[in-house]
Formats: C-alpha cells, sequence, structure tokens
C-alpha cells in the first residue's frame, strides 16, 4: 500500500490507495483505472492503437509543481479570476440538461455566494467557458506535454480566428461541482481526446465504451445510484466491463469521447470539486473513418457544437473548412510516406 498526497477530499488530505489508484477498503464491481506514474507510461499509452486504448489517469506526482492549482483550485481564486464572467449554472446532475436544470442570470460570484447560501435549491453545478486569452494564460500555468496538446493544429486557423474557434466550440471548460452534484451518464457528440485536470477537491467517474449503449440503457442508468437493480437489470452485467475512480486533486483524467461517462461529487465531501476539461486533436482522431460511409469521424464542420452555436464571422467557416482539409491531406501524406517504406522494410 502506498500513501499519496491528493488534497482535501471525501476523507481528509490523505487517502489510502495501492498502486492502481484504489481506496484502501474500497469494494466496486467495476474495473480500476491503471494510473500512470511517468511522462514516458503517458507516451506508451498513447502509443497504443485508438480502438484499443483504454482511459488512463496520470498520477497527481508529475503535476505538483503546476501553478495552476493555486491559481485556480479554491473559491477565493475563482472569484478573483473571473467573478464577473457569466456563469453556466444548475442543480444536481446536468448542467446542459433539461432547461429546467439550467438556472440563468448568473455570474460566477453570484452563482458561489448563492450555492453557499443554499438558495440554488440542491447542489450547484457552476461551470465557465474560457475565451482564447483566458485559455491562454490559464495555459502558461499548466505544463501539459504534447500528447494532450492541439495547438498544432489549430494553428493554421490563426490568431483572428482562433478566438472565434473558441466562441464556437466548447473547447475548454472550467467545473465547480458542490457535494451531491455531478454530469449524468452521456457520451460526447464530437469524436475527439479528452483530458480533465482535477484543481481541487475529488470527483467520482464511471466510464464504459461506446458499445455498452444496451448496458447503461442510452445514459438512462445513474451509475453512483444503489437502486439500479430492479429497474436496469443489464446494467450489473455491463459494470465489470466499466471502470470507476476516485479522481483526486493533481491527477489527469484521459478518456475518448465515445466512451459513456458519468460523474459524482460524493455527499459527504468537505469541499468543491474544482477541474478544468480540454477537447484535443491529433492524427488518430483525423484518421477516424465511420465503418458504414468511409468519411471522416471527426469533421467541425458538421460538428455537433457548432451547429448549436454558430460563429457570428462570416469567414470563419471557409477557414475552419481550409484547416481540416490541410490537416486531412498531411495526414494522408504522411501515411502514404509510412506504407511505402514500409514495403522496402524501413520503419519510420
Amino acid at each position: 500500500m502506498r500513501r499519496v498526497e491528493t488534497g482535501t477530499t471525501t476523507t481528509g488530505t490523505w487517502d489510502d490507495r495501492d498502486d492502481n489508484g484504489r481506496l484502501q477498503g474500497s469494494q466496486q464491481a467495476e474495473r480500476h483505472l491503471a494510473r500512470l506514474h511517468s511522462w514516458d507510461e503517458v507516451r506508451n499509452a498513447f502509443g497504443v492503437p485508438l480502438e484499443h486504448r483504454e482511459p488512463f489517469v496520470v498520477a497527481s506526482h508529475l503535476t505538483k509543481d503546476w501553478p495552476i492549482f493555486e491559481e485556480w483550485g479554491s473559491m477565493e481564486a475563482l472569484n478573483q479570476q473571473v467573478g464577473d464572467i457569466e456563469a453556466l449554472v444548475s442543480v444536481g446532475r446536468a448542467i446542459e440538461g433539461s432547461e429546467d436544470d439550467t438556472i440563468e442570470g448568473h455570474t460566477i460570484r453570484s452563482a458561489l455566494d448563492a450555492s453557499l447560501s443554499g438558495l440554488l435549491g440542491g447542489p450547484a453545478f457552476v461551470g465557465f467557458r474560457p475565451t482564447l486569452n483566458l485559455w491562454s494564460k490559464m495555459r502558461q500555468s499548466l505544463n501539459i506535454p504534447k500528447y494532450f496538446d492541439d495547438t498544432r493544429f489549430l494553428s493554421c486557423l490563426g490568431p483572428r480566428h482562433m478566438a472565434d474557434f473558441y466562441e464556437a466550440f466548447n473547447w475548454k471548460m472550467f467545473f465547480l461541482s458542490q457535494a451531491g452534484a455531478g454530469m449524468h451518464m452521456h457520451t460526447d457528440a464530437d469524436r475527439a481526446h479528452l483530458y480533465t485536470l482535477q484543481l481541487g477537491g475529488s470527483k467520482s467517474w464511471f466510464l464504459c465504451r461506446g458499445n455498452e449503449t444496451r448496458g447503461v440503457y442510452s445514459g438512462r442508468v445513474d451509475a453512483f445510484a444503489l437502486e439500479n437493480g430492479e429497474k436496469f437489470p443489464l446494467f450489473a452485467e455491463t459494470q465489470p466491463r466499466c471502470y470507476r475512480t476516485d479522481l483526486a486533486a493533481g491527477e489527469i483524467l484521459y478518456w475518448h469521447s465515445d466512451w459513456w461517462h458519468q460523474t459524482y461529487v460524493d455527499k459527504n465531501a468537505t469541499s468543491p470539486s474544482f477541474s478544468i476539461l480540454s477537447l484535443f486533436i491529433d492524427e488518430d482522431i483525423i484518421r477516424l473513418k465511420s465503418p458504414k460511409t468511409g468519411k471522416p469521424v471527426f469533421d467541425l464542420m458538421q460538428s455537433h457544437q457548432y451547429k448549436r452555436k454558430k460563429s457570428a464571422n462570416l469567414e470563419f467557416p471557409k477557414k475552419l473548412n481550409i484547416c481540416m482539409k490541410k490537416w486531412r491531406n498531411k495526414v494522408h501524406r504522411w501515411d502514404t510516406i509510412v506504407n511505402f517504406m514500409s514495403l522496402f522494410g524501413f520503419s519510420l
């Protein structure tokens, strides 16, 4: 048994965990996510073909010196940094659920004040979407390795259209979740990689492969509820093929967007959960094609996010389309070279 510092969690400032991040005495039907303890292990994990790649957690000791935790990992820091910007607020399990779940008209500061005083009527889920300028500022406090960085793809948009991109897409998100709050079971419509960095507190995650739709009842099941047996009998068969983990401060969770996932902050947590969520793309995402149509799966022009909120800049879609073509052509040329070299016994 190893001892790891995790920040403020439901069990205090220290947790007993084994090498897979399992809490001492924890009993669960699901598998436990692997915790990677070096950036070399992370690099090797990204070397696994995407169709076989499993979610994983990057251990907190690799991020412990990042300034982001002090700058963004508390109520006080959040108020100081972004207190006056518009907030996305919901109560309970969904930030983008029914209209009844969403509470409009709040800034970050007013939402935090209302949540602390109980005026929201339940555990609050507060979020905001950083602009390009704000994310650039936050990014300076991170030392994210290239495996999590999509700058080399998005840079072809240029500074002006990059700002439009951040307006049109929920590419980066910041979430504060009070005890008892979380996100319902779902998959993300836009096929990309995702990571979340836990800045403070802790958050529980449940993840199942995308082909487990029947077992999670198309997202209707609550993976953290105790009464699933009678209402969702197939879920018990599905659980052993899924993952569950408690993400502690300083840890990074990686997964691909077609995985079913749900989050929850323990109702007895002594601290809210603070986290950053980021989408990112690489060659593996560009190469994805539909087995039915043979067309690329990842297409920002047909993106679920983009259809919901198109940019006001009419030049932006043209630039985005040009960039998409450049990405695909570059990856195609590289794959052609690799395949040609392999015919002669060479590898790159």
